[in-house]
């Protein structure tokens, strides 16, 4: 995924991502990594939901393997240490705010939040995050 740093726009990364003729297993390595390096951005970055947007609308594979991959996310939820996640946490409840307000994916997918994980401080910070975002957003 090394094109993400030498492309010219975000046209130009989708058509590098979809030319890789990407596999069932690869298209979720995809997403991984598109979340990933969201997580890991100084601040939130539109980038990466306008790149998702995109890669759903083309593949409803991609857009399966986004839901499992939050899935995934809410579940290490427990597991995270606030101190040094809480960038990460945020800018991903920025993304999935993002994504369902473009109806890229429903609300319907927070479904599998296990709400005991909000008496973790991580938990709180997530959904406290998506849902500012989600009433900001006009």
């Amino acid at each position: 995924m090394s094109f993400l740093l030498v492309s010219r726009d975000i046209h130009d990364v989708f058509e590098k991502i979809c030319s890789l003729s990407t596999q069932n297993k690869e298209d979720r390595e995809v997403v991984r990594v598109l979340l990933e390096c969201c997580g890991k951005e100084p601040a939130y970055n539109a980038f990466y939901a306008e790149l998702i947007k995109m890669l759903c609308e083309s593949s409803r594979q991609y857009k399966m393997s986004l839901t499992y991959a939050f899935y995934d996310v809410f579940k290490l939820l427990p597991e995270h240490s606030l101190a040094k996640d809480t960038k990460y946490l945020s800018n991903l409840a920025q993304l999935l705010a993002d994504l369902v307000l473009a109806f890229t994916l429903p609300l319907a997918v927070l479904r599998p939040f296990d709400l005991d994980s909000m008496q973790e401080p991580c938990g709180c910070v997530f959904l406290s995050v998506f849902f500012v975002t989600l009433c900001k957003a006009n």
